[in-house]
């Protein structure tokens, strides 16, 4: 489809479900830039392109990557702090499913864990976007840089995860300030958010086994 102008003219269908509307059964205002990104994701994919900014972050998996190699060890896993949720799909998808991918949010905000409790069964859980990826009512936690009240790349975190063996990981904020705390003293000067990804490992400490070798991203700097 063209317009006068001749330019292309993307056109992307979607029914209104019930979670979208309220008590009156009229469309929420709050859903329609839901549906605006939805139409946006389905134009690019219908391109070849991705739906995030995949180069950055699989460069940062690359470079982990490397960086294992020449140290002689190989990884177990690595856990990723998740805000809006494209960059651990994409340090994912730079390492590969040979290495475990765990997402972790604060239990002051976690949609990708709720998520995932809705998903397990469900085919193409794509398809059932405003069943399955609720807003997230109070975001709260002093990791503030991850406090997207939806992970809008869930999709793609979930594929990460099941592919790689990984699953979302909630860290009580007892575990956000702790990992803080030792960050800091380990020499990082890193926010909360930074230092998310070794709450993670705080908080999956009893079913990780001595020995395994876990790689964090400390991603925000304090100031």
């Amino acid at each position: 489809m063209t317009d006068p102008l001749a330019a292309p003219i993307f056109v992307h269908r979607r029914r209104v479900e019930f979670a979208d509307t309220d008590v009156g059964g009229i469309v929420h205002f709050s859903r329609f830039l839901v549906f605006m990104e939805t139409a946006e994701h389905e134009m690019l994919r219908g391109r070849g392109l991705s739906v995030h900014l995949e180069d950055g972050g699989r460069t940062i998996g690359w470079e982990i990557a490397d960086q294992a190699v020449e140290a002689g060890v190989q990884l177990d896993r690595i856990v990723v702090q998740v805000g809006g949720g494209a960059f651990a799909a994409c340090v994912g998808a730079g390492l590969g499913n040979e290495v475990r991918l765990d997402t972790v949010q604060a239990a002051g905000c976690a949609p990708l864990a709720d998520t995932w409790a809705r998903v397990a069964d469900l085919d193409r859980p794509e398809r059932y976007w405003p069943l399955v990826m609720r807003p997230w009512s109070d975001p709260h936690s002093a990791a503030d840089g991850i406090l997207d009240d939806e992970t809008y790349d869930w999709i793609a975190d979930v594929r990460a995860m099941v592919e790689s063996g990984g699953e979302p990981i909630v860290a009580p904020e007892a575990d956000i300030l702790r990992a803080n705390e030792l960050a800091r003293h380990a020499g990082y000067s890193a926010s909360h958010t930074g230092s998310a990804g070794l709450a993670g490992v705080l908080t999956a400490r009893p079913g990780i086994h001595d020995g395994d070798r876990i790689a964090v991203v400390m991603s925000g700097v304090a100031r």
